[in-house]
């Protein structure tokens, strides 16, 4: 017996015996089917505008049940620099011997935070998005994209503070002209967790497991990656701290104090190894998901 394989388009269906020659002239396309890589990229670019509008609609919406609405985007990092700052400040006097601590922190906390939200965001958004993939043909790599671009919409408030705050308490960071190389750090953050989140999207939806993972991975980055206090303080050991310096959470975040707090554009060195995360993690992202197209389109038939 024939495997039983379905085609859709301009609402036709059915079973492989009753379609093929409608394949063979071009009125039908194989669904759950990967197409080359080159064409698989220009059909979600061509999803581009489906990615931006549900994008901004969750965003806009995601706290329309609360009585400050919108305002949370702002509330949450304040309230969390707070807690951060009293705990790790004043409680554990981790600020001793630093010059900026509240800014060394500011950035450190909200940074990471946007990382580890997409870690986490990427690890449910394939099996929440189920009900989509059932309805609809599309490119299934949109659902994590449009995952990371809500995540990094919702960063506009959060800079806002973060910049606001690491200027206004003392002791002050006053705006320099090395504040302008956040954006091409942003960028490559982006990218780097765009290839992060892609390759966490495919294994977490065959292995849901993985989202309960992500909460003890990101724990431990937390403190790995010198969010909140200098590594050099703690570690003694020279490999171990070679090794937390490698990491690319790490890496970003000492970039944005790089410019943001200390006035510095930063080292070559330091740029280029960023840029070598960014691209690398997008790449290999990319390729991991386009090869599981097929693998989704198994699992819903």
């Amino acid at each position: 017996m024939a495997e039983k394989i379905y085609y859709a388009r301009e609402g036709v269906s059915g079973e492989l015996t009753d379609v093929v020659p409608h394949v063979h002239s071009g009125r039908l396309a194989p669904v759950g089917v990967r197409v080359g890589a080159w064409r698989y990229l220009k059909n979600v670019w061509d999803r581009r505008q489906y990615i931006w509008f549900d994008s901004h609609t969750k965003v806009r919406t995601q706290n329309s049940n609360h009585r400050l609405g919108s305002l949370w985007l702002l509330a949450k990092p304040v309230l969390d620099i707070a807690f951060y700052g009293v705990l790790f400040g004043l409680v554990l006097q981790v600020s001793r011997g630093m010059d900026n601590f509240l800014a060394y922190l500011i950035i450190g906390i909200l940074m990471f935070q946007y990382m580890s939200g997409v870690l986490n965001g990427a690890a449910s958004v394939m099996i929440q998005g189920k009900p989509m993939m059932r309805a609809f043909s599309f490119p299934r790599m949109a659902l994590p994209i449009s995952m990371m671009v809500r995540q990094t919409m919702q960063m506009g408030a959060i800079v806002a503070v973060m910049l606001v705050g690491i200027a206004v308490l003392p002791p002050h960071v006053l705006p320099t002209v090395s504040w302008l190389a956040f954006v091409p750090v942003f960028a490559l953050n982006a990218l780097f967790l765009t290839g992060l989140a892609l390759v966490i999207a495919r294994y977490a939806y065959v292995v849901p497991d993985i989202q309960q993972l992500l909460s003890f991975v990101t724990r431990v980055l937390l403190y790995a990656s010198g969010v909140i206090f200098p590594i050099e303080r703690f570690v003694e050991h020279p490999l171990v701290t070679q090794i937390i310096q490698a990491n690319p959470f790490y890496i970003f975040i000492d970039l944005y104090r790089e410019v943001l707090m200390r006035g510095s554009f930063g080292n070559l060195e330091t740029w280029l190894t960023a840029a070598a995360w960014a691209v690398g993690a997008a790449v290999v992202g990319f390729f991991i998901f386009w090869r599981a197209e097929e693998v989704f389109g198994r699992e819903l038939n």
